[in-house]
């Protein structure tokens, strides 16, 4: 199996690797999906952030009032 990062930095080498085995072409599709993905972990990153950040703050605030 091929890995993700291979397929993003060798994308003819492995389409023409399936035209010769004669495999479907779903290279683009492929390619297509993991920048999604990418670009998911992104922004689920960026949210993770904000929370971390409002429990601090909430923490922060918590105290303060005792």
């Amino acid at each position: 199996m091929l890995s993700l990062k291979y397929i993003r930095e060798n994308v003819e080498l492995v389409r023409a690797g399936c035209i010769n085995k004669r495999e479907p072409d779903h290279i683009d599709e492929v390619i297509s999906l993991d920048e999604r993905r990418r670009k998911i972990i992104v922004d689920v990153e960026k949210l993770k952030q904000k929370r971390n950040e409002a429990s601090k703050n909430i923490g922060k605030f918590m105290r303060t009032d005792k």
